[in-house]
Parts: structure tokens; sequence; C-alpha cells
């Protein structure tokens, strides 16, 4: 096993193509995204079943070694300001097969 960070970002799907090519930017090797979720954030509340994803967020789940994660968040910060969202940054071990 390896020792990685897991990034969590929650956004709004309007800016998911903005955060995916931020990741492509930074070389991220891989992500997954979650489309469609409800919650309560400092924007109020998303129920996640709009028409076309206007009104719903998307999570991207990332894992990447240390030193990526710094010039990402630095990149990554400014946006979440400007629009919303979330980040978490936690350590993980990667089971690698």
């Amino acid at each position: 096993m390896e020792a990685v960070k897991r990034i969590e970002i929650v956004v709004s799907e309007v800016l998911l193509r903005e955060l995916t090519e931020l990741l492509d930017r930074h070389q991220v090797g891989g992500y997954t995204v979650f489309r469609g979720l409800g919650g309560m954030g400092d924007r109020g509340f998303q129920s996640g079943d709009g028409a076309a994803g206007e009104f719903g967020n998307a999570s991207v789940l990332v894992v990447c070694e240390e030193p990526m994660v710094a010039p990402l968040m630095a990149e990554l910060k400014p946006l979440l300001k400007r629009f919303g969202g979330m980040c978490l940054v936690s350590e993980a071990m990667w089971l690698k097969h």
C-alpha cells in the first residue's frame, strides 16, 4: 500500500468542467466524478434534482501524491471563494493492484 492524499471537492455542477480542466492542468492522474448531489452549504440548500443539473452539486474524488497538493490548492481556493463549494484533504492508503 502507498500513502497518498485524498482530495474531495464539492462544487456546483455548472463548474464541473472548469474544475476538471484545473485538475488536468495539474496533471492529476485520475479522478472520479459523482453528479446530482444535494445538501446544505454556505449558499443554502441544493436539491440535486434540477432538470439540467443547474441546481445540483458534483463531487470529485482525487488521489494524488503530497507534492501535488499545494499547487493544486493554490489554484482551487480562488475558484471556491468565487463560486462556493468545499474541499477536504486527508491522508489515505492506496491499495495499488
